[in-house]
């Protein structure tokens, strides 16, 4: 995975990081989101030598992940991972699967955000930081949801403020491996 020495490229729009996905348009000195379709252009250093032959790390295709090297006077992140599981699954399948998922939530750092969502028949959205009240969010898998309808089901308003817990969660929001093995109802079709 190479490590590279400046910030990553983010859309303007959805804030998503250029990718091996991402549409390059040479000419014009622009790249297209994959996420939201916004044309971004790209900064001086990158547009003064980017063409078909010299293309940057990140639009390489063995390249889906990459890291970038930040300053020491900015703060990093935390690691953000976002599980996404077709439950259409045999019922060992789906053992297997809460058997893996626990191993890789024991491989995260503690300061990580943890979002799951599942599918099947329906689209599971999962509150992960309240283990002793579960909640999910439920949609029809046949029904078309518009992006307004679900931001306001998810409790997502977007003249308010991020509400302080929610669909993402952490080990210090009371995350555990053992939260995902003890939830039946998050895998069932």
């Amino acid at each position: 995975m190479p490590v590279l020495p400046y910030s990553p490229l983010r859309c303007r729009n959805c804030r998503s990081v250029l990718n091996p996905f991402s549409v390059v348009d040479f000419e014009a000195k622009i790249w297209i989101c994959p996420i939201c379709f916004h044309r971004n252009h790209f900064p001086p250093h990158h547009a003064a030598s980017i063409s078909p032959d010299t293309l940057p790390p990140e639009l390489f295709p063995q390249y889906t992940t990459v890291e970038y090297q930040q300053d020491d006077a900015s703060s990093p992140s935390p690691l953000t991972c976002l599980f996404v599981v077709d439950t259409c699954l045999l019922e060992e399948e789906i053992d297997f699967l809460r058997s893996t998922l626990s191993q890789a939530m024991h491989l995260i750092p503690d300061t990580s955000l943890v979002g799951l969502i599942t599918f099947g028949s329906f689209v599971q959205v999962h509150e992960l930081g309240f283990p002793h009240l579960p909640k999910t969010y439920v949609f029809n898998g046949s029904k078309e949801h518009s992006r307004d309808s679900l931001l306001d089901h998810l409790g997502f308003f977007l003249k308010k403020p991020r509400p302080p817990s929610g669909v993402i969660a952490s080990v210090r929001d009371g995350l555990s491996p053992d939260a995902i093995s003890r939830a039946p109802h998050s895998f069932s079709a």
